[in-house]
């Protein structure tokens, strides 16, 4: 099922969706190639399925992150610029980084 990122309000930082729907896109890319938006999907996806209330994620901190930069940081960076889910998203992150490097790893093995 596709999904489009849309409606997106930012109050006092804080991340407000108007529809119930969001990208998937990113589903379908190594991290590195996600687009700022790919980044907020992301984010978004990860609070919807830990039932976490977007409202309480400040995305706006990371709307101009794109997936070279959010595979870099450190989870002190993460923890900077969102102390609450900070280092939740960070190691979920990671957890998704060792995903595609496995499936990468398997996929050069086939050949």
């Amino acid at each position: 099922m596709l999904y489009m990122c849309h409606c997106v309000l930012f109050c006092n930082g804080a991340l407000h969706i108007s529809g119930d729907s969001i990208s998937t896109e990113w589903t379908k890319k190594s991290v590195r190639h996600w687009t700022s938006k790919d980044v907020m999907c992301w984010i978004i996806s990860v609070a919807n399925d830990s039932y976490l209330p977007t409202e309480e994620i400040y995305m706006s901190r990371f709307r101009d992150i794109d997936g070279t930069t959010l595979y870099k940081m450190s989870e002190a960076d993460f923890v900077s610029m969102e102390s609450q889910h900070g280092k939740f998203l960070y190691l979920t992150l990671q957890q998704l980084k060792q995903e595609q490097d496995q499936q990468m790893a398997y996929d050069l093995n086939k050949r």
